[in-house]
């Protein structure tokens, strides 16, 4: 059936118009963090043996402004996929990336000549978990509270945090721990900041006491790395400690006395 519409349209087409084989509709689908599904369509008298796909790293979402010599990946990946096929799936791609892609088409002679192409001027991949970590962190210990404090490169203005960020970044999550027994021990305390207070100001702690905060970077969705803490310790400063209380005092003898509090 459709070779007979082919021998139709020929009839009422030019020659050059007739003979030209016309890859369209290209569209991406299915998105991931590292991969992306296309499908086309064909026009004309097609007989492709094989589609090679060109996909062109443009730029990371995180920082579509950084376009340095050797930023972006100058050579494009390379995808070949059977005539008969008109979808293809694009994997190892970068998260949070925008791509462009070109399909052309081979006959079964190895041209190419009569094929013409398909673009797609952008196509997207999902975010991923941040591959960055928090740095220089500090606590400033008080009696029952602690100030801490960290830094965390821009990914709008650093090409490496930019290429790891792998989303728009959120903020921070924290988490503070008892190192003690009596802290008590264990997490104590957790919570979102933004990214406008790379602080987190903990009070109500007991003194004299050990602790640990562990900050993540964290990407839109709450998305964070467990692997990648920033690690602050601390520890509370020594206080006046506070008077025994519900003292007891037993006479057991004429020259003894039982204490108790």
């Amino acid at each position: 059936m459709r070779l007979l519409l082919i021998l139709i349209l020929g009839l009422f087409l030019p020659p050059d118009v007739a003979s030209q084989c016309r890859i369209t509709d290209l569209k991406a689908t299915n998105a991931s963090t590292s991969s992306l599904a296309i499908e086309w369509d064909t026009q004309g008298p097609c007989f492709i043996k094989n589609y090679n796909i060109e996909v062109r790293h443009k730029n990371y979402r995180a920082c579509p402004i950084l376009t340095s010599p050797g930023f972006i990946d100058p050579e494009p990946k390379i995808y070949t996929v059977n005539g008969t096929s008109l979808r293809a799936s694009l994997t190892g791609l970068k998260a949070y990336s925008v791509y462009a892609i070109a399909i052309k088409g081979q006959d079964n002679s190895g041209g190419d000549s009569n094929i013409e192409e398909s673009h797609l001027a952008s196509a997207e991949t999902l975010d991923d978990r941040p591959q960055v970590q928090a740095d220089n962190g500090l606590a400033v210990p008080g009696k029952q509270a602690i100030t801490f404090s960290w830094t965390s490169a821009n990914p709008q203005l650093n090409e490496a945090t930019c290429q790891a960020q792998n989303g728009k970044m959120d903020g921070f999550f924290v988490q503070l721990y008892g190192l003690d027994p009596w802290s008590p021990e264990g997490l104590v305390k957790e919570q979102n900041l933004s990214d406008s207070t790379p602080y987190y100001y903990v009070s109500n702690l007991r003194p004299y006491s050990s602790y640990k905060l562990t900050v993540f970077v964290r990407n839109s969705n709450g998305l964070i790395d467990p692997s990648l803490p920033l690690i602050i310790p601390a520890q509370t400063q020594p206080h006046i400690p506070r008077p025994p209380v519900e003292t007891k005092a037993t006479a057991t003898s004429s020259e003894s006395i039982h204490l108790s509090w």
